[in-house]
């Protein structure tokens, strides 16, 4: 009997031990998996994490989305984000900025959320961070819908240089992953 329990205690070290020099370790996460039609999927953690990001084009305008606390950039965002690339002499401004989410039970009341940031007179985007000849926008979301709801939301109207852009509707769901990740991302 202590024979065996020994032996699986030496298996489960050389495991974890063979893992280590491999520099892989196994990673699990619950998440809200965004859907959309025309969207792309961004990935969380090196391109190999769960896809907690959509991005999409429209205008010249690339739009990014995540109902994903961290999404696609853990370290540098904190909330459920919206995120704009544009050229930096386009202009761009949400005149309403709210999001309804409806959800798929029908007894749930839709919510509606506030988008914060850094906006300007009438509704103008201002961009503090500029990256090569790009203006990068960044809004968030303060509360977003309950983890394990299921429904469908748009963006506000963005207006781009004074023409508005629609957003696809974008479907959210909870889903869970599981990955072997390496320790060096």
């Amino acid at each position: 009997m202590v024979c065996q329990s020994s032996r699986r205690i030496s298996a489960i070290l050389l495991i974890a031990a063979c893992m280590s020099l491999a520099g892989c370790f196994p990673y699990f996460k619950s998440y809200v998996y965004l859907n959309g039609e025309g969207v792309q999927h961004k990935r969380e953690i090196c391109g190999l994490g769960p896809n907690v990001a959509v991005v999409y084009q429209r205008s010249g305008v690339e739009f990014e989305v995540s109902l994903e606390p961290g999404g696609s950039r853990p370290r540098h965002d904190r909330e459920a984000y919206v995120r704009f690339v544009a050229a930096e002499t386009t202009t761009l401004s949400i005149p309403d900025p709210e999001i309804e989410f409806t959800f798929t039970e029908s007894s749930a009341t839709p919510l509606r959320v506030r988008l914060t940031g850094a906006f300007g007179v009438d509704g103008r985007l201002v961009s503090p961070l500029r990256h090569r000849s790009h203006a990068v926008y960044r809004l968030t979301l303060k509360q977003t819908p309950d983890s394990r709801a299921r429904g469908r939301f748009r963006l506000p109207t963005v207006l781009v240089d004074g023409e508005p852009i629609e957003s696809p509707v974008l479907t959210f769901e909870p889903r869970g992953h599981a990955s072997i990740l390496p320790l060096n991302c």
